[in-house]
């Protein structure tokens, strides 16, 4: 009885090992993003430099949308079909994405710096009307006035930091896979 046991788990165990080998495949089946080029023309915008080439909005709004459904912790594969120059179209990729990830640092950086200064005009703004509620009992739609834009800046403050950079994070993750995509 004992041995059967043993033979269960042992049997439990290699089917689990097949179906995370069958999982694995499927994803890295699925993380792999095909574009069909006749020419690097077709995917290259016209205004880019020849030595410093970068894709049109279209090829990366293609990207951008087949990225979307990919997890962000797999790395990205793009298989180019056609006779398009890989080389040039890898190259205009990264350039394409690695200057778009310095801008969503810049903003990531700048959406930081932002929040504390909302963050700390609130206080102000909220000192400000509890001092002039102290000295100043009877105006008390002023002190509401004064007291809804101390929230108001509070409010940008909690958005920008706690929901807007999560959003912020996730498109410098995604610029960092299409740079660190390989281009078959």
């Amino acid at each position: 009885m004992f041995d059967n046991i043993k033979r269960l788990k042992k049997l439990n165990s290699e089917v689990l090992e097949m179906e995370k080998a069958e999982a694995d495949a499927e994803a890295e089946k699925n993380s792999s993003i095909s574009v069909f080029l006749h020419n690097a023309g077709d995917a290259l915008s016209p205004f880019c430099d020849v030595d410093s080439p970068i894709i049109n909005s279209d090829m990366s709004d293609y990207l951008d949308n087949m990225a979307e459904q990919l997890p962000l912790d797999r790395d990205i594969t793009i298989k180019i079909n056609g006779e398009a120059d890989k080389d040039t179209v890898k190259r205009a990729i990264k350039n394409y994405y690695n200057n778009r990830f310095v801008n969503a640092k810049r903003e990531y950086r700048k959406n930081g710096i932002l929040s504390v200064v909302f963050t700390v005009l609130a206080v102000l703004i909220l000192t400000a009307a509890v001092i002039i509620e102290a000295f100043m009992e009877s105006q008390p739609v002023l002190i509401e006035m004064i007291d809804i834009v101390g929230w108001v800046f509070m409010w940008e403050a909690a958005d920008m930091f706690f929901l807007q950079r999560g959003v912020l994070r996730i498109n410098q993750i995604r610029c960092l896979n299409f740079i660190r995509a390989k281009v078959e």
